[in-house]
């Protein structure tokens, strides 16, 4: 553990084979970023081992200076470790022996106060705001299929890779283009071949380094978004591209075999040595098939692309297809950032973990490095829990059992807690900003609840839950400078200002709360409609943010529920509009008045001394004040209908008590009868 104050402005470290990237956390672009001319950069194997640490150390002494680092004392190291390196974990003693030597470096030579290793895989995970997903890492010297199970690495058994990486690649790429500078020399110059062939095939090899394969298939190469047959698409158009020495060579075919070998190989024997047979989509679904129903179904519907070599046109939706073709019953969802984050996507992924005041119980202070050594290593960081720190391994703090039964031995994290999902930001509107922090403070909840006393789960921060394009435009427009530059209090103190209030216009909000409060007749408990109604203000005016007319204008608040819940709309429905002319309407109206009497509950609490007035001794129907029949018309009483069916005579029915009218609370008539209706109320209901 170490605590260094909220600030502790680490830094991250991402050295791959090809390049080394070093940035400080927080930042989403590394500030240093190495290459090579050659086919390696001289410091890690294409396996992902250490394979000259003098070279490491003048490669980080060079980005310490390139980030104005004075002193490395002040600042923590997050250093992000080749997930290939999981398969050999168990086996190999030499990659331990590097985690430990590479430990070493960082706490004997750069004196850091602090350190953490963590597997690129889980670090790419966060970095596309997951914690669960399936990782296709492509990159320089392999590919590697991971499934990461809330912030963790399965284990060796579930990882899954193949040989064929960027660098498989660019030895294709460097076959075919070879090929063609050899041709060029033999055949003489035309206007369809305007390649030099005044170059000697010594001079044409030695032109063409590796640097300049890499930008040629950075430039012009593509993925077929099906299968592609070179001999079926032989014509297609060529593109050109000029090598550093001025000879212009043109590809066309060669522009999509290149990615066709990691889902097809057109030609054998022209495809990696190390990766033939072995298909992307093929060791997907082998390495998502070691989960459960339930992960496996997890893993597909986030398939997370990362890396330089994955950085290919139309490359994630070939995949997904490929995918789902081999498993048609499945629902398959490839996520990929683009290419230019797909390339730091484990830097990424390291700078929003290592910017979290929360992860200061991850890192290994140099105290703790002092007292356990280096092998402390292999014990708190086995997998590289990101943001959510799980139990410790089997045997942990148990003094009977040997230390070296912790750490590596332990495939995987058992009854690690499951992290919710943290919510996501691309909106523009204030209403939109003031739902995001809603949902953002109840995902903050959830996580803190997860915390024991011995997990201290980690919050996704503001800024990492923000659309990439979002986080430009916000920046540009309201804070009118690089997003890089904008602390995390910014962020939030910026989606805060959307929970000022808004200007008042009561008329209009009165219209609005008059359309949103709804009598639902078809709950039949009372209190449960009300409930429902006072769901509908609270979310209303939350949405709107206009709580304060609650507080200054509460008569108005209650007139619109009684309004809402007195059905003057029904009744005067009932009365402006007879059978006459409008039977249908008026009998739906008086129907839904009656079972609101009948549900409501609305009766006079006392009983009324006036009785109901009876029909006449000639059996009419009482008239209205216009002097029209209850039922349309003269002549005897009938029994009332509502849909054309006979009721029985209501004299006949045992007595009861009298209806109430809803509109005046007289006894002496119904709701259909009342004089007090109005024609308009009607259009209301």
């Amino acid at each position: 553990m170490y605590c260094g104050g909220d600030d502790l402005n680490a830094v991250v470290c991402d050295v791959g084979c090809l390049r080394a990237r070093m940035g400080y956390a927080g930042e989403d672009d590394a500030r240093y970023i190495s290459t090579s001319s050659n086919d390696t950069n001289g410091i890690m194997t294409l396996e992902g081992a250490v394979a000259s640490f003098d070279s490491l150390e003048t490669s980080l002494d060079e980005g310490f200076v390139r980030l104005g680092v004075e002193s490395t004392r002040q600042h923590p190291i997050l250093w992000s470790e080749n997930s290939f390196q999981t398969l050999l974990d168990q086996q190999n003693t030499s990659s331990k022996s590097d985690r430990e030597a590479i430990a070493e470096l960082f706490f004997e030579k750069y004196d850091a106060p602090a350190y953490f290793v963590s597997k690129s895989a889980v670090l790419t995970c966060f970095a596309n705001g997951r914690s669960t997903g399936m990782v296709v890492e492509m990159g320089h010297g392999n590919t590697a299929v991971v499934p990461v199970n809330e912030g963790y690495v399965v284990g060796q058994h579930a990882v899954r890779h193949s040989d064929v990486g960027g660098h498989g690649l660019d030895e294709f790429l460097h076959g075919r283009v070879l090929e063609k500078l050899e041709r060029s020399r033999k055949a003489p110059l035309s206007p369809t071949n305007p390649m030099n062939s005044s170059l000697s095939p010594k001079q044409s090899s030695a032109s063409v380094s590796w640097a300049t394969i890499r930008e040629l298939k950075e430039s012009i190469c593509r993925t077929s978004e099906s299968h592609f047959d070179e001999k079926a698409n032989a014509n297609i158009p060529h593109m050109p591209f000029e090598l550093p020495d001025g000879t212009q060579i043109s590809l066309g075919v060669e522009r999509f075999s290149a990615a066709e070998h990691l889902f097809h190989h057109n030609d054998p024997a022209s495809a990696p040595s190390s990766g033939r047979g072995i298909f992307l989509p093929e060791i997907v679904l082998d390495a998502a098939s070691k989960g459960d129903a339930d992960s496996k179904k997890e893993y597909l519907q986030n398939i997370l692309v990362g890396g330089g070599s994955s950085c290919f046109e139309s490359f994630p939706t070939r995949l997904e297809r490929e995918i789902a073709a081999m498993l048609p019953s499945a629902k398959i969802k490839v996520l990929a950032p683009p290419p230019n984050e797909r390339k730091l996507s484990a830097f990424l992924g390291g700078s929003i973990v290592a910017s979290l005041g929360s992860f200061h119980e991850m890192w290994i202070s140099k105290t703790e490095y002092a007292e356990h050594g280096a092998n402390l290593v292999q014990k708190k960081c086995p997998y590289a829990p990101g943001p959510s720190a799980g139990p410790e391994p089997a045997g942990a703090g148990n003094g009977d059992q040997d230390d070296d039964n912790m750490g590596e031995d332990a495939p995987y994290v058992v009854h690690a807690p499951a992290i919710p999902q943290a919510p996501s930001f691309s909106g523009s509107t204030k209403q939109e900003r003031r739902a995001f922090m809603r949902l953002y403070q109840k995902y903050v909840a959830q996580v803190n609840a997860l915390q024991t006393a011995r997990t201290r789960p980690l919050v996704m921060p503001v800024s990492a839950s923000m659309d990439h394009f979002t986080k430009r435009r916000v920046a540009l427009w309201d804070f009118n400078g690089p997003y890089d530059q904008i602390a995390e209090s910014e962020w939030i103190a910026w989606f805060n200002l959307a929970f000022e209030e808004e200007p008042r216009d009561l008329n209009s909000l009165k219209k609005r709360l008059e359309t949103t409060i709804l009598f639902d007749v078809k709950i039949l408990d009372a209190e449960s409609r009300v409930s429902k109604m006072l769901d509908e203000l609270m979310k209303a005016l939350e949405c709107d943010n206009q709580k304060w007319i609650l507080y200054e204008e509460g008569k108005i608040v209650v007139d619109l529920m009684v309004k809402a819940v007195w059905p003057s709309m029904l009744q005067s429905a009932a009365a402006s509009e007879q059978s006459e002319t409008h039977p249908y309407a008026t009998a739906c109206c008086v129907a839904v008045a009656a079972g609101y009497q009948m549900y409501g509950g609305v009766e006079d609490e006392e009983k009324s001394s006036k009785p109901a007035k009876a029909p006449d001794s000639r059996g009419h129907a009482p008239k209205r004040p216009d002097g029209k029949m209850l039922d349309g018309g003269a002549g005897p009483a009938k029994p009332r209908t509502l849909d054309g069916v006979a009721r029985p005579d209501a004299s006949l029915a045992p007595a009861r008590k009298p209806a109430v009218c809803l509109k005046c609370k007289c006894t002496a008539h119904t709701v259909t009868d009342c004089p007090k209706t109005t024609p308009g109320e009607r259009k209301t209901s």
